[in-house]
């Protein structure tokens, strides 16, 4: 896993046939990611299908990741701009 691909949506399917879906927004050097705005999806093969949990903010071991897709790049946006 890369860190250019910080703020990117990402699949991370894991070793238990589950994928996870999320914001990268961090990795470190045993390939440790957090993801927010996660969602767990229980069923690889059928998506759409699989029943779906909102997990929210998550660290995922390196060693449980199987692979990673990338989906698309996240606009950066200021969660606090209303407070201006």
């Amino acid at each position: 896993m890369d860190k250019q691909f910080l703020n990117y949506r990402v699949k991370i399917f894991t070793k238990d046939k589950t994928f996870l879906e999320g914001t990268l927004i961090m990795v470190d050097n045993e390939c440790n990611a957090m993801i927010d705005d996660c969602e767990e999806f229980k069923d690889t093969k059928t998506p759409l299908q699989s029943p779906r949990q909102y997990l929210g903010l998550v660290v995922i071991p390196g060693k449980n990741i199987k692979y990673t897709e990338y989906l698309y790049k996240v606009p950066k946006i200021n969660k606090f701009n209303h407070l201006n």
